[in-house]
């Protein structure tokens, strides 16, 4: 794909408590997370966050990554 062409976002986004809260985490920018997850059309099929609520019939915890990682879980090292 071009970078002049867009590809639509996630239809999700809009109410993932994810994206909100961590979109500009260092962590996360610094990651392929919402390129891979955030930034595509639909991936219920690996987007870990739509396995919970459809598993579990709630929302996810804000904190859980769309790679299933618990952001609250990482050790973040201090700036140098």
């Amino acid at each position: 794909m071009k970078s002049s062409q867009s590809c639509p976002d996630c239809e999700l986004k809009e109410t993932c408590s994810f994206y909100w809260n961590y979109r500009d985490d260092p962590l996360v920018r610094e990651s392929s997370i919402l390129e891979t997850y955030c930034r595509v059309p639909l991936a219920s099929n690996r987007c870990e966050r739509i396995s919970y609520f459809l598993i579990h019939g709630d929302f996810p915890p804000a904190d859980l990554a769309p790679d299933g990682i618990r952001m609250s879980a990482l050790v973040r090292l201090p700036a140098s």
